[in-house]
C-alpha cells in the first residue's frame, strides 16, 4: 500500500492512463493537505482528448486542483522534433 503524509502537499503528473489514475486515486484516499494535478495533452493521438477528459472528470469529482497544458500538434509536426523533449 502506498503511504503519503497527511500534512503534505503533492504535485502529480497524470496522463489519464491506468497507472497514473491508480496512483492518483491512491493518493486521494490518503487525504493529504493539498493535491495539484498536472496533465499535458500533446494531441499526438486522435483520442488524446479522452485522456484529458478522464483526468478532468476525476479531479472534478474529488475537488482537486487541475492544471492542463494543451499542445498545438502543428508545432511539432512541422519541425520533426521529439515533442516530449
Amino acid at each position: 500500500m502506498l503511504e503519503f503524509g497527511f500534512n503534505n502537499k503533492y504535485l502529480i503528473g497524470v496522463s489519464g492512463g491506468p497507472d497514473s489514475m491508480f496512483l492518483l486515486s491512491e493518493l486521494v484516499k490518503q487525504k493529504p493537505k493539498e493535491i495539484v494535478v498536472c496533465h499535458v495533452n500533446y494531441n499526438f493521438r486522435s483520442d488524446s482528448i479522452n485522456d484529458q477528459k478522464i483526468v478532468e472528470e476525476f479531479c472534478n469529482q474529488h475537488d482537486l486542483i487541475l492544471e492542463v497544458k494543451v499542445i498545438d500538434p502543428l508545432i511539432y509536426q512541422a519541425s520533426n522534433f521529439n515533442f516530449e523533449a
